[in-house]
């Protein structure tokens, strides 16, 4: 079966039915792709702990248009696959369906769970989730690693970590606003944008506690 390389976390995206578009610098005839995570990551995107290197599961290829720099593609109708290592040294890869199992419960799951994205994951689609968490957290760095296992397992503590070393001015400045000056931004600010802003201060904000109550 091909195979599309995607980085993360547009992959995890992808596959979860997130978004469905996507400009790719390469086509196929095929009506459906195993889409595979890249090994790398997309710049300023968070992607802790997400699979990299991994089949994800299969999308039915929509439509593929041209366009000045490549292709759009418009993917739907994702189904989970057991995830399984794939050396990700192209954009267009042929994988062994041998090695392809679909995870029909899971699969199931996530229909119904797509058509109510704010809900909790159901058991099956949770497990499957677990299992590409783990491997995520094994290909973590090891710094991240060792808040990871310093904080039991709080991934809050890895996300304001992440957020500060990715964007450390921005942080210096979210931190430091009164809770006044910081609800004025939200003006200028978009409703997606405003709710990773949000996010991010609280997280920061916690982890400023934490230190101090550790002091």
């Amino acid at each position: 079966m091909q195979a599309i390389v995607i980085p993360q976390p547009w992959a995890n995206d992808l596959v979860l039915g997130k978004f469905t578009e996507i400009d790719l610098a390469v086509t196929t005839q095929a009506s459906e792709i195993l889409l595979v995570s890249g090994n790398e990551e997309v710049s300023g995107e968070y992607a802790l702990g997400l699979a990299k290197g991994y089949a994800l599961g299969i999308l039915r290829v929509k439509s593929i248009t041209p366009t000045a720099t490549g292709f759009e593609w418009v993917l739907d109708s994702p189904r989970l696959v057991a995830p399984f290592a794939v050396a990700t040294d192209a954009d267009l890869l042929e994988v062994d369906d041998a090695l392809i199992h679909e995870n029909f419960p899971a699969t199931v799951e996530l229909e119904d769970w797509m058509a109510h994205p704010g809900e909790a994951f159901p058991p099956a689609l949770q497990t499957h989730a677990d299992a590409l968490l783990a491997i995520g957290t094994q290909q973590l760095p090891s710094d991240y690693q060792a808040i990871l296992t310093a904080t039991n397992g709080d991934w809050e503590a890895v996300d304001a970590a992440w957020y500060e070393h990715e964007y450390a001015a921005q942080a210096a400045i979210l931190s430091s606003l009164s809770d006044e000056e910081f609800a004025a931004l939200q003006v200028q600010t978009d409703a997606d944008e405003w709710a990773e802003l949000v996010a991010a201060r609280a997280l920061l904000l916690k982890g400023t506690k934490d230190e101090q109550g550790n002091d």
